[in-house]
């Protein structure tokens, strides 16, 4: 069973193995896929995938692979982005970037910061009042770090119907470009 990925313009693609290393203008992404029992070449500027599963397995690892490979290039020429929301009735949250963390403070009136980890040191996050913006080329450390901070502030033991105070993840994972 064989599927194929076109390589988009923009970005360079090399095979060693089972290893898939991406060359972009934004950057550079590298994954190894020894665990998946996916044999990858280049042909002819795409990337063809095959297997020896049949059926759901074989289409469903080959799609799996094949997305992954397709959002190291995008993510390589594009970018990725997730907007978030800071939502609070009660107290005025503010946000801070330190270091490899975002410091949430002033949520629900707590004394100490709250933090949230930045996944990967070239995460980019613009704070524009009450909108969040996190960018980067590798979408699944972007969409973990958005996570991790709606995560961060999370309501427990409190009623979730009238404590909406926290910060939610309005767009997922858009290309910038």
């Amino acid at each position: 069973m064989e599927r194929s990925a076109k390589i988009l313009e923009g970005a360079e693609v090399f095979v060693e193995g089972s290893v898939v290393t991406v060359k972009g203008p934004l950057g550079s992404l590298s994954r190894d896929f020894g665990h998946a029992r996916v044999s990858i070449a280049k042909k002819d500027g795409n990337i063809v995938l095959a297997t020896d599963e049949k059926g759901r397995a074989g289409r469903s690892i080959l799609g799996t692979v094949a997305k992954h490979v397709e959002n190291m290039m995008l993510g390589t020429t594009k970018g990725f982005q997730c907007k978030m929301k800071v939502i609070h009735s009660h107290f005025p949250i503010t946000l801070k970037v330190v270091g490899d963390r975002i410091q949430v403070r002033n949520f629900m009136g707590e004394r100490a910061p709250r933090e949230a980890k930045l996944e990967d040191p070239n995460i980019k996050v613009e704070i524009k009042g009450d909108d969040v913006v996190i960018k980067g080329i590798d979408v699944e450390k972007v969409m973990q770090t958005a996570a991790n901070l709606e995560n961060a502030t999370r309501t427990v033991g409190k009623d979730q119907r009238i404590y909406l105070d926290g910060i939610y993840v309005v767009e997922r994972g858009h290309q910038v470009g």
